[in-house]
């Protein structure tokens, strides 16, 4: 089961500092893939993949030694499944559109 965990950031926005956070973050115990999407309102979302939940705290901890913290965690158990259940009303509106 692939766990993803999203991070609001407020004024995560520079390039360096997106960096040490996110450094930070990959020494989490069970992170395995990040990646960072800064937003016109000057937050981040870093979104963590991994095999299963993380600790929480080490994920707030992270955050907060680099000079940050985190507005808002939301955790998703099995990503994948609910990434895909997401995808199917477009998928299936392309398919209706296509020609046979």
């Amino acid at each position: 089961m692939t766990t993803l965990t999203r991070l609001e950031i407020p004024g995560l926005s520079r390039a360096a500092d997106i960096a040490l956070v996110t450094t930070n973050l990959r020494d989490v115990p069970g992170a395995r893939q990040l990646t960072t999407q800064v937003r016109d309102s000057g937050e981040a979302v870093v979104s963590i993949l991994s095999s299963g939940n993380l600790n929480s705290e080490a994920l707030e901890e992270a955050v907060n030694v680099a000079g940050f913290k985190v507005a808002n965690m939301q955790i998703i158990d099995d990503a994948l499944a609910q990434a895909m259940a997401d995808q199917a009303p477009s998928r299936q509106a392309a398919r209706s559109k296509s020609p046979s």
